[in-house]
């Protein structure tokens, strides 16, 4: 059953749970078990938040897809497989509003963090059209000449940025235990 399409509320749920499991019972006999439900609950969470940009984005509605793809990578960095397609069709959906200098951020954020990464050629394809199109991008070097690239200043002011570093001070002391 693809459990994606539905309404997440319990999986949610479950997750507060296990949080507060280990934060009442740092001790308990089921930590183990319980970061470990932690994490594919995340892992989960990041499939159905994927699968759900990525309708809006099949569907061309970058304003939606664009957000969803960025709170994916503030919220779910551990989940790396989800994390290279999500950057991939973050740089797309950038590239397809004509957001150049985003999209060029964020294909090169995807092959610094992803150097062998199977959208390798797709998104090299992207920078040089960048480079074709954008007279800001005609003389700018890519991937491995690219020394300056600091991809997080694209969520420096962001609500999510400030969303998801609130959810991780609150997880570190769980996690120490």
């Amino acid at each position: 059953t693809n459990y994606h399409n539905q309404d997440q509320e319990n999986t949610n749920m479950a997750l507060k749970n296990f949080k507060e499991l280990l934060k009442r019972f740092p001790k308990s006999k089921y930590r183990e078990k319980s970061l470990q439900k932690i994490k594919e609950i995340r892992e989960f969470l990041s499939k159905h938040e994927f699968a759900i940009a990525f309708f809006y984005f099949k569907k061309g509605h970058n304003v939606s897809c664009i957000p969803r793809f960025n709170k994916i990578i503030l919220n779910y960095p551990k989940s790396l497989k989800i994390r290279e397609k999500t950057l991939f069709y973050l740089g797309y959906a950038y590239f397809k509003e004509q957001s150049y200098g985003k999209a060029w951020k964020t294909f090169m954020y995807l092959l610094k963090e992803f150097p062998q990464t199977k959208y390798r050629k797709d998104a090299i394809g992207f920078l040089n059209s960048i480079k074709r199109t954008s007279v800001e991008f005609k003389n700018k070097k890519t991937y491995r000449d690219e020394n300056k690239f600091r991809f997080f200043n694209l969520f420096k002011n962001s609500s999510l940025l400030k969303e998801n570093e609130k959810n991780k001070k609150e997880e570190e002391p769980l996690l120490r235990k």
